[in-house]
């Protein structure tokens, strides 16, 4: 799976916030020159395409606790 659709799948099936899909983005791809400003641009793709919700109409996110975000890594590496 390429890092961009690893990216995009984190955005569309997890609650997790900005950084931490970049810590997961690292952690699957350590060798990945992602930053925070390629995690915004699949967003605002994604809202582009009306695949997300635009910024206003967001709920508030539940974050994970600390160590889920391994978990979602193995998830979506296998």
């Amino acid at each position: 799976m390429s890092i961009g659709k690893f990216a995009v799948n984190l955005i569309l099936t997890t609650e997790l916030s900005n950084t931490q899909i970049l810590e997961a983005v690292k952690v699957a791809y350590p060798e990945s020159k992602t930053t925070m400003a390629c995690i915004a641009w699949y967003k605002s793709d994604l809202r582009k395409k009306g695949k997300i919700a635009k910024r206003g109409a967001e709920l508030p996110r539940v974050l994970p606790v600390e160590g889920q975000i391994k978990e979602v890594c193995e998830e979506f590496t296998e």
